[in-house]
């Protein structure tokens, strides 16, 4: 099931304090009245409208739509300026606060399909990556793979990275970023790309495969971020991975390259170091304080389990000295799962969790 990530912007100031329809110009503020020929018509001189100028193309509803983007109340002018005024930011984005509160709106506005395809109209990915790519400042850089996170909700947007191979993987250099809201934002990236691009239109795994050490990468941000957050969008993202170059995009020439690429025991690693960080142990006798799971632990938990069964079956060497471990996080898993207040009502994600528990098992024992 794919799933659709749209992030909104994490204002610095109070939320609820400016609109949705923030700085952008009225539809109307520039119309001023035009002078009325006159006409021997009486009907046109008393004011009465064609009604064929009401209609779609019709002159007048042009003149009402002004400058707005497509079926949107959003301004071109508005989207436009801001983006015209990235490149010439000089110094930090916090120290411009109208401009950052600007650029959080144009955030939200990229929730909208006829935005984003404004965006694209204006190859703005192209230059939201590379003045990323060009920036130490990590709030910019956050606000900037925001936008085009969200932009990829989009297939246009899969298709000018996957022609443009380059900027996908100058969106991968990000990995080596130690701001973790910035990483936060590429995760979202590629788990939107990975689990919305067509199958048959788009082989990702022959771009990423050119991205060196993206599996050390990911399993050093596993291990290493005390951000719950963090680890849960870096899960994802693994996840959309082995789900789409296992699955997906099912090319089992390249089975044997994926698995080589990503089994490696420091991602398995990673994985359960996360895990740990995201449920650690409290108390003396190692017990939960979770009385139950929530919806949100029992996805992070199925996607945990995904994971680790899909390894455990085609690549089941790299556990050769991690038995103990993954017993351990399947027994961490079993606690509170088998609460009264867990079990019922049985959910979808409750049996997926449990199959693959039995798999995991039936693979190690």
């Amino acid at each position: 099931q794919k799933v659709v990530y749209i992030a909104r912007s994490r204002r610095s100031f109070p939320p609820g304090r400016f609109g949705r329809f923030l700085r952008t110009p009225s539809i109307m503020e520039s119309s001023t009245p035009e002078p009325v020929e006159e006409s021997s018509s009486s009907a046109t001189a008393s004011g009465v409208v064609e009604s064929t100028d009401l209609e779609p193309g019709g002159e007048i509803l042009e003149k009402l739509k002004g400058d707005r983007i497509g079926e949107t109340m959003y301004s071109e002018r508005f989207v436009l300026s801001t983006v015209l005024k990235l490149p010439q930011l000089d110094g930090p984005l916090g120290e411009d606060e109208d401009f950052e509160k600007d650029l959080c709106s144009l955030w939200d506005m990229t929730i909208e399909a006829d935005v984003v395809l404004f965006l694209l109209k204006h190859d703005v990915v192209e230059l939201l990556i590379g003045l990323a790519e060009g920036s130490e400042d990590h709030r910019l850089v956050e606000i900037l793979l925001g936008i085009v996170g969200n932009m990829c909700c989009l297939e246009e947007t899969h298709k000018v990275l996957y022609e443009n191979k380059s900027l996908f993987l100058s969106l991968c250099g990000f990995l080596e970023s130690s701001d973790t809201l910035t990483l936060v934002q590429l995760m979202r990236i590629f788990t939107t790309i990975l689990d919305k691009s067509d199958d048959e239109a788009f082989c990702w795994f022959k771009v990423i495969r050119e991205q060196e050490d993206i599996t050390e990468k990911l399993a050093f941000i596993l291990s290493s971020t005390t951000s719950s957050e963090l680890i849960q969008h870096t899960l994802e993202a693994v996840h959309a991975m082995v789900n789409r170059f296992t699955e997906a995009e099912v090319d089992y020439a390249q089975l044997n390259e994926f698995y080589k690429m990503f089994a490696k025991p420091c991602l398995i690693e990673g994985l359960m170091e996360g895990f740990k960080q995201i449920y650690p142990e409290t108390g003396a006798v190692s017990q939960f304080e979770e009385e139950y799971l929530t919806s949100k632990d029992l996805k992070i938990i199925q996607k945990f389990l995904e994971i680790h069964e899909n390894f455990i079956i085609n690549a089941n060497e790299v556990y050769a000295d991690k038995i103990e471990a993954i017993v351990y996080c399947v027994h961490r898993i079993l606690i509170p799962l088998s609460s009264d207040g867990s079990l019922l009502p049985i959910s979808k994600a409750h049996v997926r969790i449990l199959v693959c528990i039995n798999s995991i098992y039936s693979a190690i024992v």
